[in-house]
């Protein structure tokens, strides 16, 4: 006969028989339900005390085996139970998919042979207060039937028989073992469910305290510096809870080398003010993922009896709940930081990709412009232009913001605007740059962040070559392979000082003349060296080599060799995280 889940059927009443079945779910919360139903069923047919008692211990050890080793986890499987209540004896059948325990324990049940052991006493339980139990196995599962003689219930002036003294002890710890599993499965449902880590710790708290109540004392939760500040914050309000600053004595040893401090005796904690005049409890580490994330701390005023193994396997288990449910809260803010990040590079990518294109640069016949760039991230901090100011000069930029994301495309969006603005106007080169710099002071006064920048201007003629160099590599000048002249910073980089000075260097161009502008991303990045394991800097001096190997040929071949180089020669990942930018200006010869 089958039945729905946690549904009662009521069986036929046959020589004053009466009896009904039951299908559960594999789930240990269904145990009370149909236990409860049993009980009453006996109760109706007038069974004592005596008898109530036994019965209760009987059916919860059996529903708990059957459904903890019958179904094994498995979420379609189901338990049936069934009873019958005639006038000379009740029986309890109790069938699941599993194949029972191991024939020897069926035959001879016995106690575990640690005496502390919260399980494991099932069979002996059921053996010694029933007056027969048999199993069967087949194939399709495992079933037991339990029974118990009803005679005594017509003669109720007998006497109750006592039950042993061992008996009264199991059904204590029993008693304690199921308030212990009502209370984890309490707090496993506050994981899946509570809506804040505050909510959270004060159901978890509330649930400790069902399996393992302060006798007169304290239950605190002290939480160490690697729990996120945030979720630090969401836990101020709760009363339990010790931050990070707060923690006693005590409790930072047990964060600092994670493990656990009890203690007996009022002497043991005289010297830690919250813990003073407690005469025991525990100090027990929550760990998860290797760090210790916090301390349970559970004191107890009164003497009394030593607390049980058992309470302290539930604390460690519990803490092992609480670490978990603190390192998911951990990586919840940690995710949501990196979200924040990876939409706050996706904004920075298009303001740059709207603010700052690198365009195309201006074509001449008298020269001739390769700009290159490769950006390491998502966000560039360097930027490149070529264009043509009011008086029809060519002026060429090249930059290199200190700082990375939005903030670093903001301020090349500000020099940007700045040189545009400047180019409109008749001045100097020397007041374009301090014009720029004033700007870019003013708006980034409090922030620690600069831009380092060369800009060259060629007039109309293509004769001559004004040069400013503010906190940037050397602006390297060639012709014919040969370097003969690096202009080096005349000043600081901008926007580090409001009313700065630059210095501007003029140079009369040749016939085969190049200038070339780079950002450090071509020239700061280690190399391994052979044969020693060290590392050093690839440098400029190698920059300038390959320059001068490659002055006669197209500047593409310049750029080439440096990547080359740099996959070659055991760059460092690090030398990866920086831009590369390239400038490179060639003068055309032009024939008569």
């Amino acid at each position: 006969m089958v039945t729905l889940d946690g549904q009662r059927e009521q069986l036929g009443n046959i020589d004053g028989t009466r009896g009904a079945s039951l299908t559960l779910a594999p789930e240990l919360a269904a145990i009370p339900g149909a236990r409860q139903q049993f009980l009453h069923a006996l109760r109706e047919a007038g069974a004592p005390d005596s008898d109530i008692e036994p019965w209760r211990l009987i059916c919860t050890e059996a529903l708990t085996n059957a459904i903890r080793h019958g179904c094994a986890g498995l979420a379609t499987a189901r338990v049936r139970v069934e009873w019958s209540i005639g006038i000379k004896q009740v029986s309890l059948v109790i069938e699941d998919p599993g194949q029972g325990p191991p024939a020897d324990l069926r035959e001879s049940p016995s106690l575990p042979d640690d005496e502390l052991a919260s399980s494991g006493r099932g069979l002996f339980i059921i053996a010694n207060l029933s007056d027969r139990h048999t199993h069967w196995v087949s194939s399709q599962g495992y079933r037991q039937v339990i029974t118990r003689k009803a005679e005594a219930w017509v003669s109720p002036c007998e006497v109750e028989p006592m039950m042993p003294l061992e008996m009264d002890s199991l059904l204590d710890e029993l008693s304690n073992l199921y308030e212990s599993l009502a209370a984890f499965h309490r707090m496993g449902a506050v994981l899946n469910s509570a809506e804040g880590t505050d909510a959270l710790v004060r159901e978890g708290l509330r649930s400790l305290e069902l399996i393992l109540p302060p006798r007169n004392g304290l239950l605190k939760l002290c939480l160490s510096e690697h729990v996120r500040p945030e979720i630090v914050g969401e836990l101020a309000g709760v009363e339990a809870v010790v931050l990070p600053g707060d923690t006693p004595v005590l409790a930072r040893q047990v964060l600092a080398d994670g493990e656990s401090f009890f203690w007996d005796s009022k002497e043991s904690v005289m010297d830690d003010s919250m813990l003073r005049g407690f005469h025991s409890g525990c100090c027990f580490p929550v760990v998860a993922a290797g760090k210790t994330l916090g301390c349970v701390i559970i004191a107890d005023r009164e003497a009394g009896e030593k607390r049980r193994a058992e309470e302290w396997t539930n604390l460690r288990a519990f803490s092992d709940l609480l670490g978990i449910a603190l390192a998911n809260c951990n990586l919840r803010v940690t995710r949501s930081q990196q979200e924040r990040a990876i939409r706050e590079l996706e904004l920075a990518a298009e303001i740059q990709r709207n603010l700052l294109p690198i365009l195309a640069p201006p074509i001449s016949r008298h020269w001739e412009i390769i700009l290159r760039h490769k950006s390491a991230h998502e966000v560039a901090g360097d930027y490149v232009e070529a264009c043509r100011d009011s008086n029809g000069n060519l002026v060429m930029a090249i930059i290199d913001v200190m700082g990375k994301g939005v903030s670093a495309a903001m301020m090349a969006t500000l020099f940007r605007n700045g040189l545009h603005t400047n180019l409109s106007r008749s001045q100097s080169l020397e007041e374009l740059i301090v014009s720029i710099n004033d700007v870019l002071s003013l708006q980034f006064a409090e922030v620690t962040m600069f831009i380092t920048c060369a800009i060259v201007r060629i007039d109309r003629e293509n004769t001559r070559a004004e040069i400013v160099n503010a906190g940037h590599a050397p602006v390297i000048l060639m012709n014919e392979g040969r370097i003969y002249r690096q202009v080096n910073p005349s000043g600081p980089p901008l926007g580090l000082f409001p009313n700065a000075e630059y210095a501007v260097e003029t140079e009369l161009l040749a016939d085969f003349d190049r200038l070339l502008l780079v950002t450090d991303g071509l020239f700061e990045w280690e190399i391994e060296c052979r044969g020693s394991g060290m590392r050093s800097w690839w440098g400029w001096e190698n920059l300038l080599q390959v320059a001068v190997d490659t002055g006669t040929h197209h500047p593409d071949v310049f750029w080439n060799r440096v990547e080359q180089l740099r996959r070659v020669s055991g760059a460092s990942v690090d030398a990866l995280k920086d831009d590369q930018t390239m400038l490179y200006w060639s003068k055309t010869v032009q024939k008569p």
